[in-house]
């Protein structure tokens, strides 16, 4: 057992951070040298605003009449359209884009995406200064590893960001102007601004971003903010123009990411990923003065006028702002220069695209040398020489151009080679794409099997036979197929992360080898085999739709429901109890998400209400017990103080500091109170739910309590229905214990009815995550959940309490688990096993289900469905130790049921 634990977690770790290898390649090339900077650029110094969190939308299409200045820049004085982001719509992956013209490493993912841990090239290191204003948690991620302390930063107080609707977002956007303002004022200031070449100013806007997401998008918040901003650009704008007096000055107003209507974002639907850019100054062209426009030219409506519209992606800002002012295009930019937004001689323009051709030309050069480093070529595919075809002829065309100095035929030439070199780079990035998939799948399914194994491993087995002459020789021939593939990869030039993938089959199918006398499979009737797999496989493909569709899983929770009824030998009225529960429970996966909207304040108190009725019906007829007469006043406090914050926020008073801190108090003492209960299964069950209601009722913005009311009570039914089912004398529900040490486990075979449990058990747990939203949407995590604990801005306090919210439901379910176990008598090892199963078959199809092509809102779906499935049989055993407590640790008599030994995968028995 020992060996199934470590070679497992390695097993799951790699397979985990298989989509990086697979799908997600780091887009950062180390050892690339920059181009020439451009002479004679159109600007000297560059000034770029970014409102944090506006959409295109907002500005664009409904609130254009209330910003005046940007609206005349748009209809008289420069050029506009649409910036399109990629997923995740967040701040710092926004930024670099824009910045370094690179998408975001995916490895920051496992860095927080707040600390500049992997090094990058940007347009500010590129600088002569950079002066930047801001948030804390932006501008500080450029200054770290630049050059020369090239990025000079000014921010605000992190506890200044604040959430709880109390105070004015848009003195954070005026603290920015107002330290421009000074900073412009000062004498040697104006002096290196108005003199040196190259200079940057930044200013990040962070009030609308802040507005959104307490306010909403289209609140009169959002709308008083949006004009401050348009105030201070305006302020901005006149103060440089007035000091500099040169006309050297390029301007660019844009956005990192958008926001939803309900004030979230990081996934990737349309108001997420489009954002303005407006850009107008020095070589900047003004839209009224172009004379031909492309055939399929875009337009808008702008106050009564049709305006042309140039779209770009988020990436493509960098050499756009490289250009105007001559600097080098950041060394992993993989955008595309627009060059229909400059204003300068065709020179000039050719130069630069021919600059940021050359730039991607090298990155693709990097990735194909490495290739051509191989010592059998005949490795090499068809599309490979396809892509060195297409690039070696436009690399050729662009080079005779410049020779011959045709400018006209440049701009056409380079925008082809960037397209195609762009392609070529997405190409050796995903470069051993379908052979590490395959190599995965055997993998996994070699894993599966000795999953399958485990579950019939014999009592005493033996080990005689391991010096036999077949396993001699298996091991001879492993350890030279293991040899063989590291040498001929090796001399390939394979990256040894790839090398390791491909010798993993070898290794998992050498352990079911070895173990294949470890397992005595039961003499079961082929076809009841067959039925039980067949039942299973279909339920879990149809566990796997749910990921996509929630409704699903509430057709095959009823359908759950109907078969257990139809083998049930419980009463007509528990079978009724159950079946009536289940209908209820099913409701919600059918409801919307969750979201953000003050008129369910109704459903939010009905919740509250029925949960009080609830627990004092309990305590009356426990005799008011002093146990429950607790956990009473703590759910009558946690709901009057949750309705008076409430009503605090929906007048902006704000979170008062008292009934935060009671927050915390509250939420605390209810995590302890289960344990004064008896160790009885009903009633320490019964004061597990009213625990943790505490902290997932002051967490909830809709019908969330209805939905935890329907979830403990369909699983409390449930729990009595297998008790049903398993009773062997006249032993009744109310008299069992979750005292372990009474309840002898029985030593049998797993059978179809511990399927059946375990499936039953993985589909309340996709309910769990789904009922009230859709997990796996990173925008459907609202700052709002955690607003009864926490007012400013703190992701990592935010983030611990949301994942603390969404454990709520899931921790119950383990604890059920736990009663599950000793009603069933099995070996809890021996259900984690079964669990283990059936996630990685789930996870082997995630895993061929992730995109990196298509829209951005599948591709971060689909990467969500994958990580959730790898992580959940790792936080369940971490569930179960902190259920292990709560449903066994006893101060009710002064007793203590010692049962670490019955931990997921850990008992001493299964480690013997």
């Amino acid at each position: 057992m020992k060996f199934v634990i470590s070679f497992g977690f390695v097993l799951h770790l790699l397979f985990l951070v298989s989509i990086f290898y697979i799908y997600f390649r780091s887009p950062i090339l180390t050892d690339l040298e920059a181009q020439n900077e451009l002479p004679n650029p159109p600007a000297k110094r560059l000034v770029v605003f970014v409102a944090d969190g506006l959409r295109a939308e907002s500005l664009y299409e409904v609130h254009l009449n209330k910003t005046p200045f940007l609206a005349d820049v748009i209809l008289n004085r420069g050029i506009s359209g649409i910036s399109h982001t990629r997923v995740p719509t967040e701040s710092r992956p926004g930024h670099i884009a824009l910045f370094a013209g690179l998408y975001e490493d995916p490895s920051a993912i496992f860095k927080g995406w707040q600390e500049n841990l992997v090094e990058f090239d940007h347009i500010f290191n590129r600088t002569s200064v950079t002066y930047s204003w801001g948030s804390p948690d932006i501008v500080p991620i450029f200054a770290k590893g630049s050059t020369g302390g090239k990025v000079m930063t000014f921010s605000y107080d992190p506890n200044d960001e604040d959430f709880s609707g109390q105070s004015d977002t848009t003195l954070l956007d005026e603290w920015v102007f107002e330290r421009v303002k000074k900073f412009l004022e000062e004498e040697e200031n104006v002096e290196k601004v108005k003199n040196k070449d190259k200079i940057v100013l930044f200013l990040h806007l962070l009030g609308l971003d802040t507005a959104g997401h307490v306010h909403k998008p289209n609140s009169k918040k959002f709308i008083e903010n949006l004009i401050a901003v348009d105030k201070g650009i305006q302020q901005i704008y006149e103060l440089v123009e007035k000091i500099t007096n040169d006309q050297k000055t390029s301007y660019l107003f844009t956005s990192d990411h958008g926001m939803t209507d309900r004030g979230s974002h990081g996934d990737g639907t349309h108001f997420e990923t489009e954002t303005p850019i407006i850009a107008w100054g020095a070589g900047v062209k003004n839209w009224n003065k172009i004379e031909n426009f492309v055939h399929n030219q875009l337009h808008y409506h702008m106050l009564n006028k049709l305006v042309p519209r140039f779209d770009i992606e988020q990436a493509d800002v960098t050499p756009l702002l490289a250009s105007l002012i001559g600097v080098p295009v950041p060394v992993n930019n993989i955008g595309k220069l627009p060059h229909q937004y400059l204003n300068a001689t065709t020179e000039f323009v050719a130069n630069a695209l021919k600059n940021n051709a050359l730039q991607l030309l090298k990155q693709y050069k990097k990735l194909y040398m490495r290739t051509r480093q191989k010592k059998f070529m005949y490795f090499i595919n068809d599309e490979e020489y396809r892509i060195e075809n297409r690039v070696g002829k436009m690399e050729y065309l662009l080079m005779q151009a410049i020779k011959a100095k045709k400018y006209d035929e440049i701009p056409d030439i380079a925008e082809t080679l960037m397209h195609v070199a762009i392609e070529s780079i997405e190409f050796y990035q995903q470069y051993y794409k379908y052979e590490l998939l395959v190599c995965l799948a055997i993998t996994m399914t070699g894993w599966i099997y000795i999953l399958v194994q485990q579950l019939y491993v014999r009592d005493h087995h033996t080990s005689h036979s391991r010096g036999s002459k077949s396993q001699q020789l298996a091991v001879l021939i492993v350890i030279c197929l293991v040899f063989a593939l590291i040498f001929f990869n090796y001399i390939q030039n394979t990256p040894s992360m790839v090398t390791l993938y491909f010798i993993l089959p070898v290794i998992t199918w050498y352990f079911v080898y070895l173990r294949k006398n470890y397992a005595k499979f039961p003499s079961s009737s082929k076809i009841k085999v067959f039925i039980g797999i067949f039942i299973l496989l279909v339920t879990t493909e149809l566990m796997i739709l749910s990921f996509f569709h929630r409704n699903y899983l509430s057709v095959v929770l009823i359908g759950h429901c109907l078969y257990e009824m139809s083998i049930s030998n419980s009463s007509r009225r528990m079978n009724l109890k159950l079946l009536a529960s289940t209908l209820a429970l099913a409701v919600f996966p059918a409801l919307p998400s969750v979201e953000k909207d003050s008129k369910e304040n109704y459903l939010l108190y009905l919740g509250i209400l029925i949960w009080i009725v609830k627990v004092f019906n309990e305590t009356r007829s426990h005799k008011f017990s002093k146990a429950l007469i607790l956990q009473l006043s703590i759910v009558s406090v946690t709901s009057l103080n949750l309705i008076y914050i409430i009503f605090c926020l929906d007048n902006s008073l704000g979170v008062p500091k008292v009934s935060q801190s009671l927050c915390w108090i509250l939420a605390g003492v209810s995590l302890v109170t289960p344990i004064v209960s008896p160790l009885n299964i009903k009633q320490r069950i019964s004061a597990i739910e009213n625990g943790l209601i505490i902290i997932f009722m002051s967490m909830s913005l809709s019908y969330e309590p209805l939905f935890f009311m329907a979830f403990v009570t369909n699983l409390k039914y449930w729990i009595e229905y297998e008790f049903n089912l398993h009773q062997e004398n006249v032993e009744r529900l109310d008299d069992l214990t979750f005292d372990l040490e009474g309840s002898p486990f029985q030593l049998r075979f797993v059978n179809l009815g511990d399927v059946r449990r375990v499936t039953k058990f993985l589909l309340y747990l996709l309910i769990a995550l789904f009922g009230t939203g859709n997990i796996a949407s990173i925008s459907s995590f609202d700052p709002n959940w955690v607003r009864c604990y926490i007012s400013t801005f703190s992701p990592f306090l935010m983030t611990i309490l949301i994942i603390l919210k969404l454990v709520m439901p899931i921790l119950y379910l383990t604890c059920c688990l736990k009663a599950l176990n000793v009603i069933t008598k099995i070996k809890v090892q021996k259900l984690f096993i079964m669990i283990l199963i059936i996630c990685d078959v789930m996870c082997l199809n995630f895993l061929f289900l992730v995109k990196n092509r298509g829209s951005w809102l599948d591709i971060g779906t689909s990467i969500s469905h994958f990580v959730i499935m790898e992580a959940t049989v790792l936080v369940l055993s971490l569930l179960y130790v902190v259920a292990t407590v709560l449903t066994t640790f006893s101060l009710h008599n002064a007793k203590n049921i010692r049962s670490i030994n019955n931990l997921p995968l850990l008992s001493k028995s299964s480690l013997d």
